[in-house]
């Protein structure tokens, strides 16, 4: 997934094993202060969460995002900037 900006020409690339991705934007306002002292406004944050796709059936037990004991976790996040 690329993330671009054609202006300032800043690129975010996000590579995940993951089968799924959550993206979550600042759609509201909060008019928060950050450390920087820049006030949050609206569409100025952006989230992405690679994932599995969730378990909504009474299945969970064979579902792959259950880590079974003795079982090796092998997902990886790349972030490229």
């Amino acid at each position: 997934m690329v993330l671009e900006d054609s202006h300032s020409g800043r690129k975010l690339k996000l590579s995940s094993s993951y089968p799924a991705m959550q993206i979550y934007t600042c759609n509201v306002s909060s008019r928060q202060t950050l450390s920087n002292g820049k006030i949050l406004k609206q569409y100025d944050a952006i989230c992405f969460e690679p994932q599995y796709v969730g378990a909504f059936d009474s299945n969970y037990d064979n579902h792959p995002a259950k880590l079974r004991k003795g079982q090796h976790y092998q997902h990886f996040i790349k972030l490229e900037i």
